[in-house]
């Protein structure tokens, strides 16, 4: 692997990204890699109780675009 961080995109409802955010925290730390969460500007408050080293970065409407499973599958 030779990113230093995990980079996780897909946003969801709180509960999942909760789920999510504890498994890649432990992936990060077994691999010694850094976490990069995109999310919902609302859940970044909720997310820090679970990891306050991870960055957090607030979805916005080019992230959607972006990211988004129709335009990616669109665009394959």
């Amino acid at each position: 692997m030779k990113s230093n961080y995990i980079i996780s995109l897909k946003s969801s409802g709180l509960c999942f990204n909760i789920m999510r955010l504890i498994i890649l925290t432990e992936v990060a730390k077994k691999f010694n890699r850094g976490l990069i969460f995109l999310t919902k500007p609302a859940h970044i408050p909720v997310l820090k109780k679970f990891n306050k080293e991870c960055i957090f970065l607030p979805y916005t409407a080019e992230h959607t675009n972006m990211f988004n499973n129709f335009t990616r599958n669109r665009s394959i």
